[in-house]
């Protein structure tokens, strides 16, 4: 038992004696100021740079707005109640009685979901 003991006595002292000579020799030596490069901009630089204006320095275009004209060329529906001229309604899945209703009164209705962005619903479609 006092053989093991000795010999684990001697690893740590070789241990402990090994890590303060890499300390003391770590610590002893200064090493010299590496040399600073200069920072040169480059014409790039400046053409590139983000520049923040304030409100008042913004430059302004004015655009006159025209209202677009255009025909509804879509002959007007209406969804019957029982929702039968609905050609893809089984692809939503189950509705409530409500829901139904919704659908027949406002050609449509408005679910909750999980999705975070709404493209994801049509992607899916």
């Amino acid at each position: 038992m006092s053989y093991n003991r000795n010999i684990f006595m001697r690893i740590m002292s070789f241990l402990l004696l090994m890590m303060l000579c890499v300390s003391a020799i770590g610590c002893s030596r200064q090493k010299e100021a590496l040399p600073q490069e200069e920072v040169v901009a480059s014409p790039l630089q400046k053409e590139f740079s983000a520049a923040f204006t304030g409100e008042k320095d913004r430059k302004r275009i004015d655009v006159p707005f025209e209202p677009l004209k255009f025909t509804a060329q879509v002959k007007p529906y209406q969804v019957k109640a029982d929702l039968s001229n609905i050609v893809n309604l089984q692809q939503f899945g189950e509705f409530t009685p409500e829901q139904r209703k919704l659908i027949a009164k406002n050609g449509f209705v408005v679910l909750p979901t999980k999705e975070e962005q709404l493209f994801y619903i049509y992607e899916k479609q």
